[in-house]
């Protein structure tokens, strides 16, 4: 069981929903059927002849997935505006990729396994033997796949929200601390506007104890 996994590529979850809801992608080639296949027993099954069927035209939109830019490469903006704007965009991309990456999960089964953060594209996961989680001994490295949320494929790596004037972090007061995902508290840092999911474990205005046995005191 070990021993096929070296010969496949693992892939963004995201990455690989696009290419499965259509988009062609020069760095993943993918060969699309035409035709429905052919079912000849319950577990076999053979792709129909295409040989009628004209040559597909090139999609002349293709484009490749666009590298990460190097830290070398990344020029930091000029101004407050620019920064500001900057934020707003980040934002917004980020917004539409988890809106994008939701619509396709209703339309395409995403699966995570229950101990690790394996996800797997497709009605059923894999057989591969390579959960590290808790206990996996005991289930021979084999994952417990479960349907999956967007939270799963895209994850949103919580951070912490509190003034600037807030002193150390007490983990004893963590409860009273607000909370938003790192990209979310980039971007408002940068000056973007707090989005209206976030605004309840963003506020401010809320007081914060100072001690463990102010924090006792709270009704």
């Amino acid at each position: 069981m070990q021993q096929w996994k070296m010969y496949f590529c693992p892939l963004r979850p995201t990455i690989f929903l696009t290419v499965l809801a259509g988009v062609d992608l020069p760095d993943l080639p993918t060969k699309r059927r035409r035709k429905p296949v052919i079912r000849i027993r319950k577990s076999e099954i053979i792709d129909a002849d295409e040989d009628d069927l004209p040559d597909p035209k090139p999609d002349k939109f293709k484009k490749p997935i666009l590298d990460e830019i190097p830290d070398s490469g990344a020029t930091p903006p000029s101004s407050a505006e620019e920064t500001a704007s900057l934020a707003e965009e980040t934002l917004e991309a980020w917004e539409t990729l988890r809106q994008g990456a939701g619509k396709l999960m209703r339309k395409y089964a995403v699966r995570v396994c229950g101990y690790c953060p394996e996800v797997h594209v497709g009605p059923s996961g894999h057989k591969a033997q390579n959960c590290g989680a808790f206990k996996h001994q005991q289930r021979n490295g084999q994952h417990g796949w479960q349907a999956a949320v967007i939270d799963d494929l895209i994850p949103p790596r919580y951070v912490w929200h509190v003034p600037e004037t807030e002193p150390e972090l007490q983990r004893e007061l963590r409860n009273f601390y607000g909370q938003a995902p790192a990209v979310v508290e980039l971007c408002v840092q940068g000056g973007a506007r707090v989005p209206e999911p976030y605004k309840p474990t963003m506020r401010l205005d809320v007081g914060i104890p100072t001690n463990l046995r102010e924090a006792e005191m709270v009704v």
